[in-house]
């Protein structure tokens, strides 16, 4: 087997953990758009006028910038689980906060460009793609409605595999999970997703 060759993103790890600030801004910066995505597909609830998808990701970021001695080095996929299981952490104190305040925002909908909205389904190209910019914020609707259905875990397992793109090993071992098993829930996932998917898509039976 070939040595593993350091991808880009190793290297910016390598040099921020060595106190270099510019490489962890150019880390954080490659991993925005998909940070943005993953909060806007894992919490709609969260996503409106008091707080936008941008809000949450560079709050995220922040903390990430603030915590880097936290990190314990293991290659780009590490770090992403960490990224995203920060996001998780600061969505959950945040839905946390709106119970305390009595605010209840599920049915609030962030109102997404035709771009963003096909920014966010590209991740999902072979389960869900947008035909046209034009129908992109109908689709992302329905894709959020349809993740919401499949619920929390099945939802969060596809956003980190997908969007998130951390490897199967990965979630495997900072969920304390054998490889195999994280497969054969994504692949339920998944089908479940599309199941629901092609549902919504069926036509309605003649009367």
């Amino acid at each position: 087997m070939p040595p593993h060759r350091p991808t880009q993103e190793d290297l910016l790890i390598e040099r921020s953990l060595a106190g270099d600030p510019a490489a962890l801004q150019g880390l954080l910066v490659r991993n925005l758009p998909t940070l943005e995505t993953y909060i806007r597909l894992r919490s709609p609830d969260l996503v409106g006028p008091r707080e936008s998808v941008t809000d949450l990701a560079q709050s995220t970021c922040r903390e990430i910038l603030e915590n880097l001695d936290r990190f314990q080095h293991g290659g780009e996929g590490h770090f992403r689980a960490w990224l995203y299981e920060t996001a998780d952490r600061k969505l959950k104190n945040r839905r946390r906060h709106n119970h305390a305040q009595r605010r209840d925002v599920k049915r609030v909908r962030p109102m997404d460009s035709a771009h963003d909205a096909a920014r966010h389904l590209a991740g999902f190209r072979g389960v869900h793609t947008p035909s046209a910019h034009a129908e992109a914020r109908e689709e992302l609707d329905e894709l959020v409605d349809c993740l919401d259905e499949i619920g929390e875990e099945p939802r969060r397992l596809i956003l980190l595999a997908r969007i998130a793109k951390i490897p199967h090993r990965v979630i495997a071992e900072r969920q304390k999970m054998s490889e195999a098993t994280v497969r054969q829930a994504l692949h339920r996932a998944l089908a479940a997703l599309a199941e629901r998917i092609a549902s919504r898509r069926r036509p309605e039976p003649p009367s």
